[in-house]
């Protein structure tokens, strides 16, 4: 069966994993099930991967247990590597924020499945 596996940050006892875009650009995701999207990244992130980016379509927005009072957004679309093979996904873009992680949202794993093993200090993705 496939699958993507990743890791436990040691320290921080965060569950993260490193995807590819369709060209092969590696970066690494918070796995945030508490986040119902897809990916969430600042503008340069998005850049950085090649995200298609729609400036037309923003908005603003409150993420629980993300800093700051509220995050201005563009939606964006990025084409990544996925567990049974390439997947076009919907981006958020925070354009006014400078968090540089990325979180992969319970509507990207929608319909596989997440394990973490907080103990063993990893995670698959099937």
């Amino acid at each position: 069966m496939p699958k993507l596996t990743g890791f436990v940050d040691v320290l921080l006892r965060r569950p993260l994993v490193q995807i590819k875009t369709a060209a092969g650009i590696q970066f690494t995701c918070l796995v945030d099930t508490g986040f119902n999207q897809q990916l969430l990244m600042e503008i340069s992130n998005a850049s950085a991967l090649g995200a298609r980016l729609f400036p037309g379509y923003s908005t603003s927005a409150q993420i629980p247990g993300h800093q700051g009072q509220g995050l201005q957004l563009i939606r964006g679309s990025l084409s990544v590597n996925w567990v049974n093979g390439t997947r076009p996904v919907e981006v958020l873009v925070d354009i006014g924020d400078q968090d540089s992680t990325i979180y992969l949202g319970t509507r990207l794993l929608h319909p596989d499945t997440l394990e973490i093993h907080f103990l063993n200090d990893y995670l698959e993705i099937r």
